[in-house]
């Protein structure tokens, strides 16, 4: 938890605060006693007073995140205040979204995040997460990347920890699940482990958690739809029954697929399900405008609507998963100008290719694998 600063009647001796709940200093840590009110907020009060010497105090409370003002005695978290503007003022937080749908959910973000911790939480942590990526060559990229993952974990905890879920407090979970579910994309595709069976474990961690967000909101739809989220459910449907339209499969992936004779029925049709949303997104034949638009709304969807037993062969790294992985990654290099995408396509496509024999090269999706534009 977070700690919150008091002021010592003498040197080394306890507050008044402390005192009153009968609680003991710690001989390391003299100028502070760890406490949080009952009625506050974990984010009411953040860090203790600077030290003498100027340095912040170490800890090792994942919850305690250290002040950026550098005032001595200060309640006020510059850190926090920072993320937060960023968030309010950061262009396009939920890529794909229609200019107007997109404004409209970050406004609800910020009205429901004041009086819902997880989600003030998840707003830091994600602002913090963009900052470190947008920004890599920054003095402090890497200190954002860390308050990126404290805070999420933090976020995680207290939503995991929420009410019942009813009318009056359903609205933050989707925008919670929206949220975290562009945050834990940008997690995975800047994964750089141990080659592609890293690479997938990784992808299919953040299908599972994600696909669980998804399953609680959709559970929660008859609660939503009645609320001010209605303009937003409204355009998401009419974007998810635009991209179930039908879609051939190109021969050779057909061919591929139809003629692995050891692939039971099940898996064959999972798979050709998987192409098709993907052969739907990198379509060349609509209008440039409609097609990025697909493109941007299929990189998040695909992950969720993929089916089941194509995620299995993908475990297993089955050559055919793999090809129609890679189509996921020229997916990716296609919006390679997007903040949590830059040039993920292109590693994931190099592992893809290196993982794969020379026969497979003939179904390889051909991608211009340029450098990685300016982010947006």
């Amino acid at each position: 938890m977070l700690k919150i600063a008091h002021k010592k009647t003498k040197r080394g001796s306890k507050c008044d605060e402390c005192r009153r709940r009968h609680i003991r200093n710690a001989p390391e840590t003299p100028y502070v006693a760890p406490i949080l009110r009952d009625s506050e907020s974990p984010l009411s009060h953040t860090t203790p007073p600077f030290l003498p010497n100027g340095s912040p105090p170490t800890t090792t409370d994942p919850d305690l995140v250290s002040s950026g003002d550098g005032t001595s005695g200060s309640l006020v978290n510059m850190a926090h205040i920072q993320l937060f503007h960023y968030f309010t003022t950061m262009p396009s937080p939920y890529p794909g979204m229609a200019g107007g749908v997109t404004e409209m959910q970050r406004s609800l973000v910020i009205k429901h995040a004041f009086s819902t911790p997880y989600l003030m939480h998840e707003l830091l942590a994600f602002s913090a997460r963009r900052q470190s990526i947008e920004f890599p060559h920054d003095s402090n990229a890497e200190y954002w990347r860390d308050q990126a993952a404290v805070l999420q974990t933090r976020a995680l905890g207290l939503f995991n920890a929420r009410p019942e879920l009813n009318q009056q407090n359903c609205i933050p979970v989707f925008l919670f699940s929206g949220m975290l579910g562009i945050h834990l994309l940008a997690d995975t595709l800047s994964h750089r482990g141990d080659g592609l069976a890293s690479f997938v474990d990784s992808f299919v961690s953040y299908i599972s958690m994600h696909r669980s967000l998804r399953t609680l909101v959709t559970g929660l739809w008859p609660m939503l739809v009645n609320t001010e989220l209605r303009p937003i459910l409204t355009w998401s449907g009419q974007a998810a029954m635009a991209a179930s339209q039908d879609m051939l499969v190109s021969p050779p992936l057909d061919r591929l697929i139809s003629e692995a004779n050891d692939l039971p029925a099940e898996a064959k049709t999972a798979c050709l399900e998987a192409i098709r949303h993907l052969e739907w997104a990198l379509d060349e034949t609509c209008e440039s405008e409609h097609r990025r638009q697909k493109r941007v709304q299929m990189l998040f969807t695909w992950p969720l609507t993929v089916p089941e037993p194509y995620l299995e062969l993908l475990n297993v790294r089955r050559p055919e998963a793999l090809v129609i992985l890679e189509r996921y990654a020229a997916l990716l290099c296609h919006c390679r100008d997007l903040w949590m995408v830059g040039d993920a396509g292109r590693y994931l496509t190099k592992l893809i290719t290196s993982s794969l024999d020379g026969r497979w090269m003939e179904y390889k999706y051909k991608i211009d694998l340029e450098p990685t534009p300016p982010q947006t």
